[in-house]
């Protein structure tokens, strides 16, 4: 019996025996598996690096991976504003600002010297720091600084480039023109060269009557990121006035010189006729002190002085609108044009005045407004011609007047065809708009 257990236990010792070398060899693996990979790991940390280049990076663009933007701000200075004031305002710190401010004078701008109008661009990250400023240093290109890893404020210029684009603006009249002008953001140059253009042809608060319309081909000058920096010229303007089809077509002609046309082709408002009557003697020249044969004194004699037979015609040296029409005292019986803004003609001591000529008529050139006489304060028949520029007294000989033009100026019919039918196609879809907006339509 003994025996047997003893046989038992020598059986049951050598199973056991075997089970206790392959836990041991199963905890003993996980260690030399953690000591391979740490030495493999070892090995590889003392591979040495491969060195890549690190490309350049614009100083607008050194600023920390984690300062995303949160908002941009375009501050319009207002007067009294300073940069101190202008940051403050945006909840920039006083130590901030005082780094802007160094960054600005390394840039050689005194940062005090802020114009009212111009905008100063703010960047801010979502951490709230600044991370950028712009400012416009010249009609396209920008002064920057930026927020650099370091946390200081570098400068740089941004370059910017021009687009200058053809617009074609058109509106129509309702109340005023400068209303009409405004609702379609006509730029208040254009709106100035426009009555320039069309002044001698047209009262714009009396003639025009709503209903009536106008078109503007002009270029403009925008910046890349859309703002207009300019307004150029002119190419072509029509006013519609009633029936009427006014034109002004821009065209630069062999001489080098830029002229408006009208409809026609015709020089328009820069073309006058140097003498107002014709085949007369000159009695008396312009002079800044003449003896008055009447007044027995010397005084400046403002005008030419045409001696002719009374009832001789006087024709207006240029289209435009009469100012005043009548007796005038010593000057008699009185005529009195503009033509257009910069220009105004007057004609003294005449012996009638035409029935058409009124206020606010307008006349063209070559028009008999009156005739040569001996009204007001005169010795004899003459006409007393005077010329002004910019209501200035100028000599009516010697001033430099635009004339007649050679054919080789003028507006090729082609390209004045092409234009007319341009503005003309302009002003149908202007009534066509706004016939469809009418409730009866």
């Amino acid at each position: 019996m003994r025996g047997q257990i003893l046989y038992s236990s020598k059986e049951f010792l050598i199973p056991l025996g075997l089970v206790l070398t392959v836990q041991m060899i199963a905890l003993a693996l996980p260690f030399y598996q953690w000591r391979g990979e740490e030495e493999a790991h070892d090995v590889v940390q003392e591979a040495p690096p491969v060195e890549e280049p690190i490309a350049a990076v614009p100083v607008s663009q050194l600023v920390t991976p984690k300062q995303e933007v949160e908002s941009v701000v375009k501050h319009k200075v207002a007067r009294g504003e300073t940069l101190f004031s202008i940051l403050s305002r945006h909840g920039v710190e006083s130590e901030v600002s005082e780094e802007i401010r160094q960054a600005f004078a390394e840039a050689g701008l005194d940062p005090r010297e802020f114009k009212l109008g111009e905008v100063l661009e703010i960047v801010k990250g979502a951490d709230g720091k600044v991370l950028k400023l712009r400012k416009r240093i010249n009609e396209t290109d920008h002064l920057q600084l930026a927020r650099s890893t370091e946390g200081c404020y570098r400068h740089s210029v941004v370059k910017g480039t021009v687009l200058e684009t053809r617009r074609i603006v058109s509106g129509t009249i309702a109340n005023s023109f400068a209303q009409a002008a405004a609702e379609v953001e006509l730029p208040y140059s254009i709106v100035d060269d426009l009555v320039d253009l069309f002044s001698s042809r047209i009262e714009f608060r009396r003639d025009l009557r709503e209903g009536d319309t106008f078109s503007v081909i002009y270029t403009e000058r925008r910046d890349t990121e859309g703002a207009v920096l300019t307004t150029g010229a002119i190419s072509a303007a029509s006013i519609k006035n009633g029936q009427n089809l006014l034109v002004a077509v821009r065209h630069v002609g062999q001489d080098g010189k830029e002229r408006y046309f009208d409809e026609k082709g015709a020089p328009l408002g820069d073309a006058f006729l140097r003498y107002p009557v014709a085949f007369s003697r000159i009695s008396s020249m312009f002079s800044e002190s003449r003896f008055h044969p009447v007044l027995k004194t010397k005084r400046p004699h403002n005008g030419v002085d045409f001696a002719a037979p009374t009832g001789t015609p006087v024709r207006s040296v240029g289209d435009g609108v009469v100012v005043s029409a009548g007796y005038a005292g010593a000057s008699g019986n009185l005529v009195k044009i503009n033509h257009g803004t910069r220009y105004s003609t007057a004609y003294l001591h005449l012996s009638k005045i035409s029935p058409e000529v009124k206020p606010g008529r307008r006349v063209f050139r070559g028009q008999i407004i009156g005739a040569v006489g001996a009204t007001g304060l005169a010795t004899g028949p003459h006409l007393h011609y005077s010329l002004y520029d910019r209501g200035k007294y100028i000599d009516p000989l010697t001033a430099e007047l635009p004339q007649e033009l050679d054919k080789a100026d003028g507006i090729p019919a082609s390209y004045l065809e092409a234009t007319l039918q341009t503005l003309k196609d302009q002003h149908d879809r202007v009534i066509l708009s706004q016939a469809e907006r009418e409730p009866n339509a």
